[in-house]
């Protein structure tokens, strides 16, 4: 039987774009937690689904995530100060990348204590066929 993979996973795609994006200040959480304390902007990465490419059955997935930039601050005006600039920074970056296609940025409350946005994103993984074929039919 044939199979199929991926250089790289969705998620390790993702971060290779955040990176460069993010300022030497903020922090990435790479995998969906929860978090105690935020003690500067914070970017967290969740997956949220994958689905077959229409126009590309058998080359590609797309994986849904959403990343929530969340504000250190507890007081609102200076969480809002944080974030009108932050998500804005973060948008206008992903705007400018091939690989991802965000929609939407919805403020959100994060751990019942920190304001924040969630921004949702898609990003597009090629499959390539393997060409050694399996046994285990």
């Amino acid at each position: 039987m044939k199979t199929a993979h991926v250089t790289k996973t969705a998620r390790e795609q993702l971060i290779d774009v955040l990176t460069p994006l993010m300022p030497a200040d903020w922090r990435l959480i790479k995998y969906q937690r929860n978090i105690d304390r935020i003690d500067r902007l914070t970017l967290i990465v969740k997956q949220q689904t994958i689905e077959k490419l229409p126009q590309a059955p058998a080359g590609a997935l797309v994986t849904s995530f959403t990343l929530t930039l969340v504000a250190p601050y507890t007081d609102p005006t200076k969480a809002e100060d944080a974030l009108d600039a932050g998500v804005m920074d973060l948008l206008l970056g992903l705007g400018r990348m091939n690989q991802t296609s965000w929609s939407t940025a919805s403020k959100v409350l994060v751990e019942d204590t920190y304001l924040g946005y969630d921004v949702s994103i898609k990003i597009s993984t090629p499959v390539t066929p393997d060409q050694t074929e399996s046994e285990d039919a």
